[in-house]
């Protein structure tokens, strides 16, 4: 952590920076910059300009930086934040349409329901849930990445 960024830490009222904390926290975890506010307890009619406060404070842009490196991809995503995501844009009644459809095939196909083939035509899979979840057993005993 450089010199800059532990001065503007400390120099900062605490609920402000634990506000800023935790709004880069949900950033950095991929919510929007509005949603990542709102989970701060911003009111909704405030938030657009608490962000644009938020984005260019430099101890937001510090802490992102620092966040950001100290990320380790494998442990910050799995196949259950995954599920988690699509499934939040299948149920959102904001979402379009399409967005829909495609975040229902993505999770047919994560959850082994439906496979891709090599021409990209999605195929109903003839494993039973069972073979699929003994299959990522397998393949995760083996030291496989499973998807």
């Amino acid at each position: 952590m450089d010199d800059r960024y532990a001065t503007l830490r400390d120099s900062m009222d605490e609920n402000l920076r634990n506000a800023y904390d935790k709004y880069v926290d949900h950033i950095v975890r991929g919510c929007s910059p509005f949603e990542a506010a709102l989970r701060v307890h911003i009111r909704p009619e405030d938030a657009p300009q608490w962000v644009r406060f938020a984005e260019s404070d430099e101890y937001v842009i510090a802490r992102k930086k620092v966040v950001l490196e100290a990320m380790n991809p494998s442990t910050e995503w799995s196949a259950n934040t995954a599920i988690m995501h699509l499934l939040r844009l299948v149920e959102n009644p904001l979402e379009k349409g399409s967005t829909k459809l495609n975040a229902i095939k993505e999770l047919n196909v994560l959850l082994g329901i439906t496979t891709v083939d090599a021409e990209g035509r999605t195929r109903r899979n003839e494993m039973s849930w069972e073979d699929v979840l003994r299959l990522a057993r397998e393949k995760k005993a083996a030291g496989e990445r499973v998807h």
